[in-house]
């Protein structure tokens, strides 16, 4: 890891007090075109890799006739923050398939929306499971299952269908052996994948370089557009890249530092990993390289320019500094 350049600083004052490396693949229709830090050993995608979980779950889905709208897709996909647009939507996607939300194993964590949260604090409310940013791709794997006749109770184990479906998905995105897909388990008790590098970024710009045209992933794709807080919650960075970029940009955050984009005009993916893990340190460094890449006019420049160098504030929320992301 001590081989990835540094390309996030966090400044206190004018000077240094930390420093984030980072390691990058970006892929587009005649292969790598930037990268740096460790192109071999495997990353984990974690949330990242959920558009991927979805489509598979959706081509059994649809393919059975079960109709969805755009948020129930859009929240098949999402890491969402627990609003109730988020939970209503989960809620009413099990209730039609038969599906109590004890079925979901995920575990429940408090809402990342803070005003939410907040709520349930007044009203004295417990988070449910349907809070947990997870509960959607469990839905999507559940619903998978039940309208293939599958079974629920071990819908989590690495060799239950839906599982090995979501890792050849992945494969087939990614353009890769499924065997070249390291499988672990996620915080949610799912699996998770890793990939290297420059098969991640290949994965993200097969969701929008023609190679994988399919009706599920053109569900996906318009839901996530139409939907972007659906797909993760108001104010946050993938909503907002959606509502700054329109059809443009498709993003999608995964836990520990690893961030992945399929950029449309370009036909290209970028995955981008900060070897530390820290979240503070990716979303700058993703709206640095984007303001770069992508040519954006004057209002979004000047948007992405304000991501990509948040301010450092103290408990009386004067601002004491900032985060400065090198675009790569």
């Amino acid at each position: 890891m001590r081989d990835a350049p540094v390309v996030v600083r966090v400044r206190r004052g004018t000077s240094v007090e930390s420093e984030h490396r980072g390691a990058w693949c970006f892929v587009g229709p005649e292969g790598v075109f930037s990268s740096g830090g460790d192109q071999t050993r495997r990353r984990f995608l974690r949330s990242a890799a959920k558009p991927f979980q979805a489509v598979a779950a959706l081509e059994r889905i649809l393919a059975a006739g079960f109709d969805l709208d755009d948020d129930e897709i859009a929240v098949l996909a999402a890491s969402h923050a627990g609003q109730p647009v988020h939970v209503g939507t989960i809620e009413k996607l099990l209730d039609r398939a038969g599906l109590s939300p004890s079925a979901l194993g995920c575990g429940t964590h408090a809402p990342w929306h803070g005003p939410t949260a907040k709520a349930l604090i007044r009203e004295g409310t417990a988070p449910s499971v349907l809070h947990h940013n997870c509960a959607g791709k469990h839905t999507a794997m559940l619903l998978a299952a039940r309208v293939s006749g599958e079974s629920l109770d071990d819908y989590l184990a690495p060799e239950h269908p839906v599982q090995m479906r979501n890792r050849a998905t992945l494969a087939a995105f990614a353009g890769c052996a499924v065997d070249a897909i390291g499988v672990d388990v996620d915080g949610c008790g799912a699996p998770t994948f890793s990939l290297a590098l420059p098969a991640a970024a290949r994965a993200f710009a097969s969701l929008v370089d023609g190679s994988h045209a399919s009706p599920a992933l053109d569900r996906l794709r318009t839901a996530v557009f139409e939907r972007p807080v659906t797909y993760c919650g108001d104010g946050r960075t993938c909503t907002r890249f959606l509502q700054l970029f329109g059809r443009d940009v498709w993003p999608k955050s995964g836990a520990e530092g690893f961030y992945g984009v399929a950029a449309s005009r370009l036909r290209a993916g970028f995955a981008f990993k900060i070897e530390d893990g820290a979240t503070r340190a990716v979303e700058p460094w993703v709206a640095a390289t984007l303001l770069r890449r992508l040519n954006p006019d004057a209002e979004l420049r000047a948007a992405l320019a304000s991501m990509a160098r948040p301010p450092v504030t103290n408990a009386r929320g004067a601002v004491v500094g900032h985060i400065e992301a090198d675009a790569v």
